[in-house]
């Protein structure tokens, strides 16, 4: 059975203009948006229009003047053991002054296959079941793509579903990429609503990441009979 491993997470508040100096380690360390033991993975980048911050522990920070990121790379950790949820909710609460229009939680992750003639027949015959677009002049399509989207909760949920070639631990894997884009427009006419509508959000995130795993393994990878290939050890 092909299953979906969840590879990166990524949180992105869309923002007021503000000025993306005003955080730095020590203030991201001070509302625990950061923990202090976290080890920087590279040099940080500080600019006058934006910060970018790496740590080993697979945590990417990226503020910019009308949005602000956290990824991170999740691997074969558990959903509730990723970092990235809590330090986006310490962040809305320990700086007040960041104007907040909307936010997107953004998944991502793959199904592997033997080969990517295998990957492409699952798009191709298994997903989209065959038509003659699949075919031109007799000869197979080399590559499929699809761009979806739904109505979800207050907002909308976008999959973009594509073949891959991955380098996972330094192996080449054959495999189909669905990038899952939930996104909320902030509602409320003050600040102070849009604030409490954003903390709902961020309060149903992993409910939001478990929909979008249970869908995509249990009616978009279930067409499927090709045998799938862990990287993972058993």
């Amino acid at each position: 059975m092909i299953d979906l491993q969840l590879q990166e997470l990524n949180f992105t508040l869309f923002t007021e203009k503000f000025n993306p100096t005003v955080l730095n380690l020590n203030t991201l360390q001070r509302v625990g948006a950061i923990k202090s033991n976290w080890q920087l993975a590279e040099e940080p980048i500080y600019q006058t229009d934006g910060l970018k911050l790496v740590f080993t522990n697979k945590v990417r920070i990226i503020a910019q003047a009308d949005r602000l990121i956290f990824a991170e790379t999740v691997g074969n950790k558990r959903l509730q053991d990723t970092r990235i949820a809590e330090a986006v909710k310490n962040l809305v609460r320990g700086i007040s002054e960041i104007k907040y229009l909307a936010v997107s939680l953004n998944p991502g992750g793959y199904a592997s296959f033997s080969s990517a003639s295998e990957a492409c027949k699952y798009l191709s015959e298994g997903l989209l079941a065959s038509t003659p677009w699949s075919r031109f002049q007799g000869q197979p399509i080399n590559a499929v793509g699809l761009k979806l989207a739904y109505p979800y909760k207050s907002g909308n949920f976008y999959l973009d579903i594509n073949q891959a070639n991955l380098d996972i631990g330094g192996r080449n894997i054959a495999a189909v990429w669905f990038a899952g884009n939930f996104n909320y427009q902030l509602s409320g006419g003050s600040n102070e609503q849009r604030y409490a509508n954003l903390q709902d959000i961020l309060n149903g995130w992993q409910f939001d990441i478990e929909n979008y795993q249970a869908y995509i393994n249990n009616e978009l990878l279930a067409v499927s009979v090709i045998p799938s290939v862990s990287i993972f050890p058993l």
